[in-house]
């Protein structure tokens, strides 16, 4: 489907129908579907399958499940503008982490914040969450965490006029 071969959607349909319902697995088909589809360009679709499948681990209580579609929740609140809900749901989500329970999701909600943050010009909150996911994409060491990390540390710091230090990081 990354080529535009919208085939591979069905087939990612097909799971949400075939798994139970409450199942970890129905859960990873609704987030595995939304960020296809996303890839895709069709974001109101990826945000309504992530409303869905987190109404739906909510009501199973599946955690883990719920702990990842609330920080997707996150980004699509900023993408569609919801900035003050946006921060409302990144803060506690990472109060959460904070009292133990982290979470591979961190980075992209600290981030999301960040980007909040920066447009709103606090400059020092914006610094503090993309040097924090500095840290968190580190000790990951996957590219889909670290790659995004690096740039909009970059970026953070260009703003900051540490353009020497942003020069490293990009």
């Amino acid at each position: 489907t990354k080529l535009g071969e919208r085939e591979g959607l069905k087939d990612l349909e097909r799971a949400i129908e075939i798994t139970q319902p409450g199942s970890y697995e129905r859960s990873r088909a609704f987030i595995n579907l939304s960020s296809t589809v996303s890839e895709l360009g069709e974001l109101p679709w990826s945000f309504e399958l992530h409303e869905e499948g987190f109404r739906e681990a909510e009501r199973f209580g599946t955690l883990r499940a719920m702990r990842w579609l609330e920080a997707e929740l996150v980004v699509d609140d900023l993408y569609t503008g919801r900035w003050d809900e946006s921060l409302a749901r990144a803060n506690e989500f990472i109060d959460v982490v904070a009292s133990g329970q982290p979470h591979y999701m961190e980075a992209a909600v600290r981030d999301t914040r960040a980007l909040i943050r920066l447009a709103r010009g606090d400059l020092a909150g914006a610094l503090a969450d993309s040097e924090y996911v500095i840290v968190l994409s580190g000790e990951a060491k996957v590219p889909q965490v670290v790659h995004p990390a690096l740039a909009f540390h970059s970026r953070t710091l260009l703003e900051a006029g540490r353009v020497a230090d942003a020069g490293r990081f990009a």
